[in-house]
């Protein structure tokens, strides 16, 4: 059913336990400073979009589930987005497919 969602959180275990829907298997916040990020979850009736606005660098490991393919979109920022040692950039697309691995 279509709706739509925004949270923000103050604890990195509540942030992890709403990524885990998309792949996130843990989450490790690698920097100082106040820790509330900001999920905005989009649902149609067969594709879910979600953004986030992340305000502290993270280390999350990632297993796209099977039903899913997971497409990353970097915002320019001024902050780096890397995917298993890549760099991506704003304009640029990461693209995993089902059951692939990295860290974000």
């Amino acid at each position: 059913m279509p709706g739509s969602a925004t949270s923000v959180y103050s604890e990195a275990e509540d942030f992890e336990a709403a990524l885990r829907a998309q792949g996130c298997l843990g989450l490790l916040v690698t920097g100082p400073g106040q820790f509330r990020p900001r999920l905005t979850e989009l649902g149609l009736h067969r594709l879910r979009l979600s953004a986030t606005d992340e305000p502290l660098p993270r280390i999350a490991p990632v297993a796209v589930p099977a039903d899913m393919i997971l497409l990353s979109l970097p915002r320019d920022t001024g902050s780096t987005t890397i995917w298993g040692g890549i760099r991506v950039g704003a304009g640029e697309l990461m693209t995993l497919g089902p059951g692939e691995c990295s860290y974000t």
